[in-house]
């Protein structure tokens, strides 16, 4: 608890002299060298449509949600309580169509290659999430995403990712964008107003007009 305290007020030491002005998404990652193998994604039909609906956490859900919100340090709109429906910026579900899209992405993204080693970041700051809801509107389970650190976190080790090629947040963050979701997708915006770093808030910048 002392080092998750300490990270947050490190996060907030570095905004606290306010939100600064959008900048130019950074460019994508050079390819991988011979030695690491090739992390990349590459679509395969491994799984049918009929498969993919029976894994967790899509066989348990009725409704699928896309969700964002602002980011709070270790405190999510998000969670073992449900769904702080209040507290989400952006909020769409899917249609079947869709969720099927989405288990596509998911299942039948597999890696180019063999890979030896997989390098894991420890930044984690996320502002968007897959909500599973079943029929009642309880929460089942979520994946929360952080598309700035191309990190995510399943609500347990239940929760089937697939393969994780290193293109895969990165095709979910289009897909978020395709259905209308702008907030935390944008990832030349490091930081929003209203976030906050431990107990840093992060002020609106100067002169700009508040966001949604």
């Amino acid at each position: 608890m002392k080092r998750l305290l300490l990270l947050c007020l490190l996060l907030g030491s570095t905004v606290a002299a306010g939100a600064q002005a959008p900048r130019r998404e950074p460019p994508p990652p050079p390819p991988p060298t011979s030695a690491d193998g090739d992390p990349r994604c590459r679509h395969v039909a491994r799984y049918t449509t009929a498969q993919r609906r029976r894994f967790y956490p899509f066989r348990n859900a009725d409704t699928v949600r896309l969700v964002s919100f602002r980011y709070h340090c270790r405190n999510y709109p998000v969670g073992a309580g449900g769904l702080r429906r209040d507290s989400l910026v952006e909020s769409v579900a899917l249609t079947r169509a869709e969720t099927d899209a989405l288990t596509d992405l998911l299942y039948n993204r597999v890696y180019r290659g063999r890979i030896h080693i997989l390098s894991v970041t420890g930044c984690f700051v996320p502002r968007n999430a897959l909500v599973f809801l079943d029929r009642a509107g309880n929460v089942t389970a979520w994946i929360l995403l952080c598309f700035h650190c191309h990190n995510y976190e399943p609500s347990s080790g239940k929760v089937r990712w697939g393969d994780a090629c290193s293109d895969k947040i990165e095709e979910l963050r289009r897909f978020f964008r395709k259905k209308g979701l702008q907030f935390g997708t944008d990832r030349s915006i490091e930081r929003y107003p209203g976030e906050t770093f431990g107990d840093v808030l992060v002020p609106p910048a100067e002169g700009s007009a508040p966001h949604p």
